[in-house]
């Protein structure tokens, strides 16, 4: 009985002690199977929330730029349709308008270029083919515009035979239009627009003045048109040669100016008339041109062409009235010269009221060419004369020319003769010689620039002073007796001129002078003079 209770209990305890393991091992499946389940959410989790930000960025990209992709595709597609459908197009002139119709459907370079080279294979002679051509070089779009008119510029004899043909037969823009394209070729379509020039249309000869003038820079243009000028004497093509002229002028004075040499009548009148025209503006550009080319031609028009523009030219043309070159030098004072008392107003102010010396300087030499008849401007220059300045000279100088009438400013020509400007007193003294007897006043001055140191040494040591100052003594004639024994020790001068100029001096003033006698005949027989 108790062995039964025993293994009743004891099976009892083994029962329990399973079902425990059990149910401990089913807890831990339950535990370990939760994580992974937990995990699983997560991954889901990550995953949707992943994809709503694809979705998102997506719809994005689609927002800020929503037909890209699909319109790079299709413009592809479009563009490789267009180049198959201009391959598969007829080469003949009535394929232009499907051929134009695809160029603007699809304005690319690249289509251009196979558009652009289908019209230029066809024969330009059709009109269909050439007005095409012509349309073309109007294209909106610059750049394709710029290569087809540089492929213009290289097509054949044909089209531009074509292109000429439109200058006579098209319309007004046409006619334009195939005037560009022409022009382009440059000086091998000058004779085109020559020939353009001489039609009784006004149209056709305002095309052709438009394209010359802005060939202008062709040096060939200028003299084709001189010649041509020259040979067709006809009112009207001297009115539009004159007009081309001036127009290119405004921009190229030198190039139109020597085209004066290809003229010989009408032509080079006409050159002289356009810068006339143009003005003052145009003088010192020609000036340069004479000083580069001092040719005898070049120097007539100058001058004829300062005479036509008038006294407005005095200005520009004063800084040029010593130049080097003496062409120019010519040309400046004899203009000057020309002007005479048309001059004196200008010059006036000049000397007056001048910013700077050196445009005093100008007007005062410029006063020397005027001669005697600028002796109203005595008043003006006198105080320059007695100014240590480099006034001075030119100022003496303006007075020597003005010959007798120097007679009015003797005190001022004594005090020129103490300038240290050897110049200066070249020019008292010469002065003084024009001033004749009414520079008596000066005679004790004159003799004493005569008299010799006791070392022998003159006392005005320019020997060109001293031949002008026996000048000046001669002229006073008789009553510069008291100088003879001046004049005798100048018979003995080491300069030539000193000596003749005291011998000539010495006969001025006559018999009373026989006491020199010995003296002259010394002279005449060392020089060989009898």
């Amino acid at each position: 009985m108790k062995l039964f209770i025993f293994f009743r209990y004891f099976g009892m305890g083994i029962l329990l002690l399973c079902l425990l393991n059990i149910h401990a091992i089913s807890q831990s499946e339950e535990e370990a199977v939760k994580p992974k389940a937990d995990d699983k959410k997560i991954e889901e989790t990550i995953k949707d929330s992943k994809e709503t930000t694809e979705t998102t960025e997506k719809k994005v990209e689609k927002t800020e730029n929503p037909s890209e992709p699909k319109a790079s595709s299709e413009s592809t597609d479009k563009k490789n349709i267009a180049e198959e459908e201009i391959k598969k197009i007829k080469k003949h002139y009535e394929s232009i308008p499907m051929v134009l119709k695809l160029l603007e459907e699809n304005s690319n370079m690249e289509f251009a270029k196979l558009a652009i080279a289908f019209i230029l294979d066809l024969d330009p002679v059709e009109p269909k083919v050439i007005h095409a051509i012509i349309k073309l070089s109007s294209y909106p779009e610059p750049e394709i515009r710029k290569y087809f008119i540089e492929q213009i510029s290289q097509a054949n004899k044909t089209v531009l035979t074509s292109l000429r043909h439109i200058l006579k037969t098209g319309t007004l823009e046409e006619k334009e239009k195939a005037a560009e394209l022409l022009a382009k070729h440059g000086q091998r379509e000058v004779d085109t627009f020559l020939e353009l020039l001489q039609s009784s249309n006004s149209v056709d000869q305002n095309i052709a003045k438009k394209q010359l003038i802005e060939m202008g820079s062709l040096v060939i243009v200028l003299s084709r048109l001189v010649e041509l000028v020259e040979l067709n004497p006809f009112k009207e093509l001297q009115k539009n040669v004159l007009h081309i002229f001036k127009e290119i002028g405004k921009n190229n004075i030198p190039a139109l100016f020597i085209s004066v040499k290809d003229g010989k009548g009408i032509g080079r009148e006409l050159v002289i008339e356009a810068m006339a025209e143009i003005g003052k503006e145009c003088i010192t550009p020609a000036i340069g041109v004479l000083r580069l080319n001092p040719d005898p031609i070049l120097k007539e028009a100058l001058g004829q062409i300062i005479q036509k523009i008038g006294t407005s030219t005095i200005l520009e043309i004063l800084p040029f009235i010593d130049a080097p070159t003496p062409e120019v030098r010519e040309v400046v004072r004899n203009s000057v010269k020309n002007f005479g008392n048309e001059a004196i107003s200008i010059l006036t102010d000049n000397i007056q009221n001048a910013n700077n010396n050196t445009q005093k300087v100008y007007a005062l030499r410029a006063v020397a060419f005027i001669g005697p008849n600028a002796a109203s401007m005595i008043d003006v220059i006198r105080p320059f004369i007695v100014q240590e300045s480099e006034l001075q000279y030119p100022a003496t100088f303006a007075i020597q020319s003005m010959e007798a009438a120097s007679a009015k400013v003797i005190p001022e020509l004594q005090l020129a003769f103490k300038s240290k400007n050897s110049s200066v007193r070249t020019a008292a003294a010469n002065a003084l010689a024009n001033a004749g007897i009414n520079a008596l006043p000066a005679l004790s001055l004159l003799r004493g620039r005569l008299k010799v140191t006791q070392f022998g040494d003159a006392m005005e040591g320019n020997a060109e002073v001293r031949a002008a100052v026996c000048r000046a003594i001669g002229n006073i004639g008789t009553e510069a007796e008291s100088a003879i024994p001046e004049l005798m020790a100048c018979l003995k001068d080491i300069d030539e001129n000193v000596v003749c100029a005291s011998a000539e001096a010495l006969g001025q003033i006559g018999p009373k002078a026989s006491r020199a006698a010995d003296s002259l005949i010394q002279v005449f027989s060392m020089y060989g003079i009898r």
